[in-house]
């Protein structure tokens, strides 16, 4: 059984990056005959995150790692392959960047889950029934949170003032080095 490391060192033999392709990939010539010499390009399959893959001796190679691989080497484990527009898809060289985890999740759009709307901010109710808004982020790798409160502030008032005091905070920590992106919570 072929280690990943090994399948994409393979591969690198048998397709070539190719910007006309729904994938970026296409088959080199060579190999054509193993697909019955229809398709030229690589057919993606999406895996339950949203990203392109393909598969290849029993195994699913994503690909914006062999991509990446393909140009850069190969993906030392403590780094990621950081989609920089947030599309999963989206695999052209141009948009791909090498990437610790953090600033990978300083990249990252809003969760799915997000109810407020504004990531980074929840609603929460204390035992007595009381409302707040909570801004939340993560500085020097711990999270910090500061609350609103709606009884005080009012609904709309606290919300405002916890998403616009957490996008300062943002600010403030880019300005200290920090890669929060534009699309951070988008």
């Amino acid at each position: 059984m072929s280690t990943t490391l090994e399948i994409y060192e393979e591969l690198k033999d048998l397709i070539a990056y190719d910007e006309k392709s729904p994938s970026y990939l296409r088959w080199v010539e060579n190999v054509k005959w193993m697909h019955h010499g229809r398709l030229d390009y690589v057919t993606p399959i999406l895996s339950d995150q949203g990203y392109s893959r393909l598969r290849y001796k029993n195994k699913y190679i994503f690909i914006h790692r062999l991509i990446w691989t393909l140009f850069s080497g190969s993906v030392p484990d403590d780094l990621q392959i950081d989609h920089i527009d947030g599309d999963k898809q989206n695999n052209n060289i141009g948009n791909l960047r090498l990437v610790s985890n953090k600033v990978n999740c300083q990249n990252r759009g809003m969760r799915k889950d997000c109810k407020t709307g504004a990531q980074g901010v929840t609603l929460a109710v204390d035992k007595y029934g009381n409302r707040s808004y909570k801004a939340s982020w993560t500085s020097s790798g711990k999270w910090v949170s500061k609350w609103f409160s709606c009884n005080i502030l009012g609904d709309a008032q606290a919300f405002s003032a916890a998403k616009e005091f957490r996008q300062e905070q943002l600010r403030r920590l880019n300005c200290d080095g920090e890669t929060y992106t534009a699309r951070h919570g988008k």
